[in-house]
């Protein structure tokens, strides 16, 4: 479980690097106060989860990282197919 946790995470930071580089031209136009409130969050994140990550069995892991990606596809199907 931990390696598809990695994985994961390893998959979006490669996707929103290029997702950057996309935008390389609008750099002047970022909101770089923004991006640096959402990299600091994210950095947070990262200690809490190590905090957190023996406390949480592999079961309970594996069920809430199921459910979230489930809510997730869902999410992504109603605001493609209803909303677009």
């Amino acid at each position: 479980m931990r390696k598809a946790v990695a994985t994961s995470l390893i998959i979006i930071t490669i996707n929103s690097f290029f997702g950057v580089l996309g935008d390389i031209e609008k750099f002047a136009e970022f909101d770089w106060k923004l991006l640096g409130f959402y990299t600091a969050g994210t950095v947070l994140g990262i200690f809490i989860g190590f905090a957190f990550a023996d406390k949480v069995s592999n079961k309970s892991l594996k069920i809430s990282f199921g459910y979230m990606i489930l809510l997730i596809g869902a999410y992504i199907l109603v605001r493609e197919t209803l909303l677009a």
